[in-house]
């Protein structure tokens, strides 16, 4: 062991310290889980986005050799918008879904409606370890209301998600000091992006708030 960490290992932290260091690696862990969670999907999606313009190359090949020339590319068109069944093979467990080629192509692209839906919901339910579990944690070791304006701005962007279709308000559009991103009317729309700098402010929090109250 170095001779900082022996040092270090011998300080004895207060009650209120110890709680607070538990509420931080809390948080820690569950911004990493949710960060890893959106990369991994988009990731997945990149994967699944390049399966799907094989297939597509592919189905297009053979229907080229059935069909006279150039009609290839508009029998594919009006196949790919019928309704077809989607399930994982693997895991007949998982429920299954209905979709269209077409849809199946549009949703895996970059910051697609599936993305975007993701990033919503990781900020909505991420937002409910603050309120429900971190800031009363934090109340409770340090005797006083926590404020902050990163968490009230999430807060702001939940409420329109949740309760006003997902359109930003005027009481947003007034009061965000952080994630000023859209005016009075704008649809939310969480892109990869804004879900970085979402994620980014959240860690930059994290880090801090235990030094502001120890």
């Amino acid at each position: 062991m170095s001779d900082f960490a022996s040092e270090f290992s011998k300080y004895e932290f207060t009650p209120r310290q110890e709680r607070l260091l538990e509420i931080q690696e809390d948080m820690r862990r569950t911004i990493n889980d949710f960060a890893l969670l959106f990369a991994q999907t988009w990731h997945g999606f990149t994967l699944l986005s390049s399966h799907l313009e094989s297939e597509r190359l592919s189905l297009l090949a053979q229907l080229a050799e059935m069909l006279p020339s150039g009609e290839a590319e508009g029998h594919y068109k009006h196949v790919s918008q019928l309704l077809v069944p989607y399930k994982a093979p693997e895991d007949l467990a998982i429920a299954p879904a209905h979709g269209t080629l077409q849809s199946f192509r549009s949703d895996t692209a970059p910051n697609s409606h599936h993305i975007q839906t993701l990033g919503s919901s990781l900020l909505v339910a991420l937002y409910h370890y603050w309120h429900h579990t971190w800031r009363p944690g934090i109340e409770s070791a340090v005797g006083q209301e926590v404020l902050s304006d990163f968490w009230g701005d999430v807060c702001k962007l939940r409420n329109c998600i949740l309760h006003n279709k997902a359109r930003a308000d005027a009481n947003y559009e007034k009061r965000a000091k952080i994630l000023k991103w859209f005016r009075d009317g704008d649809a939310i729309v969480i892109t990869s992006a804004r879900f970085t700098t979402f994620i980014s402010q959240a860690r930059d929090y994290c880090e801090s708030f235990v030094v502001e109250f120890l």
